[in-house]
């Protein structure tokens, strides 16, 4: 893989975002975090973490006689056509800032520079095992394999547009006051429109499959074992087992050409009737009847979508992201 032109988007700590917030020194930051609780010290370790992880990133890239750009998440503002590689240093949240801005065949990595305290569902390089991960990279035994995204198209009247951040996780529709119920009309695969009020609609891509879309979806074992054991002589163990396999048939593949859905708190009074609460479709389209709407990808780009307006949802090649893997 031909590496020279790279751009490493680099997270901003909780300890930049203050410090700059603040703009103070870090006595005085100390002071200002202790008196509403948080701890400066824990801030700033994860902060030397992340910086000592850019160290050693830049020092593999050099030893190669590869210098990146670094630039910070929140400074993206253009996408990265002509990159050679986009590097993400950081965790989920960096990565899917980082994939909001690439909209072509540019490939991307993840690289988890704090596996101790976060998952890096998303990263697939850590880094503990970066400069191996480079070397195959260089050495063409890395993989590259599309990602499926959300493209969203907004139809308003006689305008359409195709929103440029293509859904990596997943697309919310809800009330911008979280309280109120969202009142919309639901068509799955072409299906009749049905008319429905909730606290919103998730649809997820199979990366977000693992994200806000499982923990809406996912059962306790406590309500599993009430349901059972009135019933069954059924062993705690084998409740958790249970559970765990409903939970995990949630889960789907990353690259899947199919989208999951889900009602969230539905209400199904006589009125307003949700005849199937979640499962997967290849187009969704959403016709909206509120007031204060709002559309939400990845839980950064928002846009209104109030009555009248009509989203259309759909895994397309085009939005696919090219990621790397090993």
């Amino acid at each position: 893989m031909k590496l020279k032109d790279v751009i490493i988007v680099s997270k901003t700590t909780r300890y930049e975002y203050e410090k700059t917030n603040h703009n103070v020194s870090d006595t005085e930051l100390r002071k200002i975090l202790s008196a509403r609780g948080s701890d400066f010290d824990r801030l700033y370790e994860r902060y030397a973490c992340h910086k000592d992880a850019m160290k050693i990133i830049l020092d593999a890239f050099a030893k190669n006689n590869i210098y990146p750009v670094v630039v910070r998440a929140e400074q993206l503002k253009n996408h990265f056509a002509g990159m050679d590689i986009v590097l993400s240093a950081g965790g989920d949240g960096t990565f899917l800032q980082t994939a909001s801005k690439i909209n072509d065949a540019t490939p991307v990595l993840g690289v988890n520079t704090d596996p101790v305290r976060s998952e890096g569902h998303l990263c697939n390089s850590r880094i503990d095992s970066f400069e191996d991960d480079l070397e195959s990279m260089l050495d063409d035994t890395h993989k590259i394999r599309p990602v499926s995204r959300i493209k969203t198209t907004i139809h308003d009247g006689s305008k359409s547009f195709v929103l440029d951040h293509y859904a990596l996780n997943e697309v919310a529709i809800a009330e911008e006051r979280f309280y109120k119920s969202s009142y919309y009309e639901l068509s799955i695969d072409g299906n009749s429109y049905e008319k429905q009020k909730s606290s919103g609609i998730l649809v997820c891509t199979g990366s977000g499959s693992t994200a806000w879309f499982y923990n809406e979806a996912k059962l306790d074992p406590a309500d599993v074992k009430t349901l059972l054991l009135p019933n069954l002589n059924v062993s705690d163990s084998m409740i958790k087992s249970l559970t765990d396999d409903y939970n995990q048939s949630h889960i789907f593949s990353n690259d899947s050409a199919k989208m999951g859905y889900l009602v969230r708190a539905p209400i199904d009074n006589g009125i307003f009737n949700v005849t199937k609460r979640k499962g997967t479709a290849n187009i969704i389209y959403v016709k909206s009847r509120g007031w204060d709407s709002k559309l939400i990808v990845d839980s950064m780009t928002r846009i209104d979508f109030n009555d009248g307006r009509l989203a259309k949802m759909e895994i397309t090649d085009d939005a696919r992201l090219m990621v790397v893997g090993f």
